[in-house]
């Protein structure tokens, strides 16, 4: 199996597929739950759709095309987890087999093989998480064409009509996923270490990744809307905060196949007898800093989920390629290539088929979780004051102050004459049927606007608060 993946031709491609879809579809049939980012993309999605701007109407850390993306599946789909799920598929799909053909076509590997596209397929499936459609594999689109970009110039030193691309689709990246921002950083070291040094090419790569960036920040400061974006895109980026899902042990569990595939290929590589041209170890220096570049990106993610780890797939297939190519004995190759296969299953059906395993990962703050009974409101216009989306699962967000960590700034500042403005401004551009108020704030927030405390009154929970009047859906 092992041989005709590695020497067979693009028919190879059309069998990654199949593992692909052979893994993914018992769990697309069986339901998957929903993630606690995952909603956050739709209700994003779903507000956009409604006409309420991103940063501005809409207060999130998501990446400007990221939203786009999630509103036109509003659009075309509604709420719709499925779309997300399918989309996403065959978006890795496309990913792998271009990744495939341009290593091939640089030819990084003594033998024609397509064997990265599988690769690419397996370790793009290690958890449910993977599956969906979130900023990290759209912005590793981009991140892709980037890199087949960064390996044509390192072939052409004398050339730099390639470099503008680098630093542009590095920039189309950033713009769905800003972490990926950390890789011009990578793209200025490969080209100062790997190829010829010329001015010329270092402006070039900062031109392309500033021009779509500041086009963008143009924009918005045009319409007088800069701070939103600063505060609820930029300095969230530079404050670190992160909302941790899962533990170290899932973590572990769950990412096992990536590194233990690196680190076969790394003895293979450095103790092996390898024969490679100086382009070929230039290109795979390049994939080294990938691997730092991505190190670093994990430490500015909004969310710490497993998902977040897609990023380490293209490395890791290039250079787990290069072990299945150069290990000495098949057998053990096919072994390793099978027992990889079959973790990768069990890492995706064991929680759901095999009840007893399913011990083995802690996802319960990653999954979204059914509304209390006593919760008996559904498809109402809701505002919760506090960290968590669950609530919304079966409701409408209402206002900006979807993310708690960025809504904190109003409403842990309700002293201000200022704040009170904006957010008696906010409430009545799109006023909220239902408030959970998971932190007390309501009180000081109704003795603050008493004219917006008239409109609500106390639900049985003391913590809920319903709108007295009907209101008009809010839709620009």
């Amino acid at each position: 199996m092992l041989r005709f993946l590695l020497t067979g031709g693009f028919s190879s491609v059309f069998v990654a597929w199949f593992f692909l879809v052979v893994i993914r579809l018992p769990l697309l049939i069986h339901g998957l739950p929903m993630i606690q980012p995952e909603l956050n993309w739709l209700l994003i999605g779903e507000r956009l759709h409604r006409g309420f701007m991103i940063y501005t109407e809409t207060w999130d850390s998501l990446s400007p095309l990221s939203a786009g993306v999630y509103a036109l599946i509003d659009i075309l789909f509604g709420r719709s987890q499925l779309a997300y799920h399918i989309i996403a598929m065959f978006l890795v799909m496309i990913q792998s087999a271009y990744f495939s053909m341009f290593l091939q076509r640089h030819e990084l590997y003594n033998d024609r093989t397509h064997l990265p596209a599988l690769l690419y397929c397996l370790c793009g499936t290690l958890f449910y998480d993977f599956y969906t459609l979130s900023p990290v594999l759209l912005g590793l689109t981009f991140l892709l064409i980037g890199l087949n970009a960064l390996f044509t110039q390192l072939d052409r030193d004398d050339v730099d009509d390639e470099v503008f691309g680098i630093g542009f689709y590095l920039s189309m990246a950033t713009l769905f996923y800003i972490p990926f921002g950390w890789f011009i950083i990578f793209a200025f070291v490969a080209l100062l270490l790997l190829s010829a040094v010329r001015l010329r090419k270092f402006l070039l790569l900062a031109f392309g990744f500033t021009l779509p960036i500041a086009i963008l920040l143009l924009s918005f400061y045009l319409v007088n809307e800069y701070d939103a974006i600063y505060f609820n895109w930029i300095a969230v980026f530079w404050q670190r905060y992160s909302v941790i899902y899962t533990d170290f042990k899932t973590f572990l569990i769950i990412l096992q196949p990536l590194g233990i595939l690196l680190v076969l290929a790394a003895s293979q590589l450095i103790g092996g007898n390898t024969r490679f041209i100086n382009y070929q170890i230039r290109c795979q220096q390049a994939m080294f800093m990938w691997l730092l570049a991505a190190g670093v990106s994990l430490f500015f993610a909004d969310d710490f989920a497993p998902y977040i780890f897609l990023v380490f797939v293209p490395p890791v297939a290039f250079f787990g390629t290069y072990y299945f190519s150069m290990v000495r004995k098949a057998w053990l190759g096919e072994l390793v290539f099978w027992l990889m296969l079959l973790y990768i299953g069990f890492n995706n059906v064991g929680k759901f088929y095999f009840p007893l395993s399913a011990t083995l990962w802690n996802d319960t703050a990653l999954i979204v979780k059914k509304n209390p009974e006593h919760y008996n409101f559904r498809q109402k216009r809701l505002l919760v004051i506090g960290q968590g989306l669950d609530e919304y699962k079966d409701n409408i967000p209402a206002t900006p102050y979807l993310t708690w960590r960025l809504a904190r700034r109003h409403f842990e500042n309700l002293d201000s004459y200022t704040t009170i403005i904006d957010v008696y401004n906010n409430f009545l551009q799109d006023p909220p049927e239902v408030i959970v108020d998971k932190h007390n704030i309501v009180p000081t927030l109704f003795k603050r606007l008493p004219a917006l405390g008239k409109e609500y009154s106390k639900g049985t929970d003391p913590n809920v608060y319903f709108r007295k009047s009907p209101v008009k859906a809010a839709v620009h």
